[in-house]
């Protein structure tokens, strides 16, 4: 099972979609009446930031939802044998005809967090009295070698 703590009515239509546990290879697709797990489909209300559901086996409860502001990922929180665990899940798509699967591949991650990017700049380059830059790419130091090799012939 699962839970979701959330944002109220206002990002229901948010919740629609195909969903990835992150760190996982399992989706679920809700729909604007199914949660569908690759094992078991269950039927839910809403009730403000709290999801009611249950499945035609009888299993039934409760979760609430966090949606980020974009609407392309949440965290779902449940309570399993009294602990309440709560997982990170990515939005892949808005398609609520999807079929859940448990052999998800998730692409490979592109994003460039700023503080990776001023890593990658301070290893590029280092400023030198003043405002003199050193390149220190590794294209900078072959050229470099290339020019004393050509002078020194």
């Amino acid at each position: 099972m699962f839970g979701l703590s959330g944002c109220g009515s206002s990002s229901d239509s948010k919740l629609l979609g195909e969903w990835w546990l992150d760190g996982s290879n399992v989706t679920i697709v809700i729909t604007d009446s199914e949660i569908k797990m690759v094992d078991v489909t269950y039927t839910y209300t809403l009730s403000g930031n709290t999801i009611n559901f249950k499945s035609d086996d009888g299993g039934s409860g409760s979760m609430t939802y966090e949606l980020s502001e974009d609407g392309q990922s949440m965290v779902i929180t449940e309570d399993q044998d009294g602990t309440k665990v709560s997982n990170p899940w990515t939005k892949i798509s808005d398609n609520t005809d999807a079929e859940p699967s448990a052999t998800y591949s998730a692409p490979a991650t592109t994003t460039t967090t700023e503080e990776q990017t001023t890593e990658m700049l301070t290893e590029q380059e280092q400023t030198v009295e003043g405002e003199q830059a050193v390149d220190t790419s590794a294209e900078a130091s072959a050229e470099q070698t290339e020019q004393t090799e050509t002078a020194q012939q």
